[in-house]
């Protein structure tokens, strides 16, 4: 990640980091809620010759979704980002290559 992209990821975060869940999905229109106990399972994986993030899979009871990384996302390591998201969702969470 060269030194822009981290400039405008630590705008990002400063910027979301003090909103509240709420504030966060008015943000956009595109956001939406899917609730802690409706997820069944969430997949990071990755992809590339770096074996980078390229997104997520979310099961939930009823619905999949999947979600790819974008060049304006994050990009790093999908190691750290599982560290991040462990704490929360336990042995829901899983790293496919």
């Amino acid at each position: 990640m060269g030194i822009a992209d981290q400039m405008a990821e630590a705008g990002r975060r400063e910027r979301l980091g003090g909103l509240s869940p709420d504030k966060i999905l008015g943000e956009n229109k595109k956001n939406f809620v899917i609730p802690y106990e409706k997820i069944d399972k969430l997949e990071l994986y990755r992809g590339g010759k770096l074996l980078t993030f390229r997104g997520i899979r979310i099961n939930t009871v009823s619905t999949k979704y999947e979600f790819q990384a974008s060049s304006e996302g994050f990009r790093g390591d999908v190691d750290s980002l599982a560290d991040l998201l462990r704490p929360l969702l336990f042995d829901k969470l899983s790293i496919e290559d």
